[in-house]
């Protein structure tokens, strides 16, 4: 996995964008990250032809509904950098309780690609997807973390 990081650090890259507004086209933004997880996981995986056409098939489908939920992660972090000097407790807690819930939206997704992969390309190559897409999510989290303040910092 390690020769995987430098296309990690390309995400990487692109992830301070999230915390800048009107930096550049959001579409793009997206596409680019897209981008990158593909280049990831097409050189981590490890499939021969026909388990690739699977694997794929199935990962486009995770990838929409990835979408809209880094859409509503990147609209929770645009809420907060709004209104972080002047944050309450109703906005602190409803911006956390978000931020949990698309958290737990996640896991649930996982999980559900992961019983997709593990029926149709087996519980290693369905794992090895999770795997994957953990350490680039971690990544992706710790950098975009790394460059908001945090709650209660004036």
């Amino acid at each position: 996995m390690k020769k995987y990081l430098l296309a990690i650090i390309a995400i990487l890259l692109v992830a301070p964008i999230f915390a800048q507004e009107g930096q550049l086209d959001e579409k793009f933004t997206d596409y680019v990250i897209d981008t990158e997880r593909r280049t990831v996981f097409m050189n981590a995986m490890n499939l021969d032809e026909n388990d690739s056409k699977i694997f794929w098939t199935i990962y486009d489908e995770f990838e929409a509904e990835l979408s809209k939920l880094r859409a509503e992660s990147v609209e929770n972090i645009r809420e907060f950098v709004k209104d972080y000097h002047t944050l309450t407790n109703e906005q602190a807690d409803k911006i956390t309780k978000k931020s949990l819930e698309l958290q737990k939206k996640r896991t649930a997704l996982r999980s559900k690609y992961y019983v997709k992969m593990s029926k149709s390309l087996g519980a290693i190559t369905a794992s090895r997807f999770v795997e994957i897409d953990d350490i680039i999510t971690m990544a992706i989290r710790l950098n975009v973390a790394d460059q908001l303040p945090l709650v209660g910092d004036k």
